[in-house]
């Protein structure tokens, strides 16, 4: 689980929400590259918002594993 504290990076410190906002988006670029090439954007019929509500459905996944995989 990640700590409730901040999380020191090069002597900044950091939310660990944004870390998992981070780890997400870097899953949710490799998936839009993924349905780019797939040629699944033409099919959308609102990219944007297709990509958004797969980011909030991504961030809640990586929450509630994060949620799961905790001891307490």
């Amino acid at each position: 689980m990640l700590p409730l504290d901040q999380i020191e990076v090069f002597g900044a410190y950091i939310s660990p929400a944004a870390v998992v906002l981070l780890a997400t988006g870097l899953v949710w670029l490799l998936l839009r590259e993924v349905a780019d090439m797939l040629g699944l954007m033409p099919r959308l019929w609102h990219p944007a918002l297709f990509f958004a509500a797969l980011y909030v459905i991504l961030t809640s996944l990586v929450v509630l594993w994060i949620l799961h995989a905790s001891p307490g």
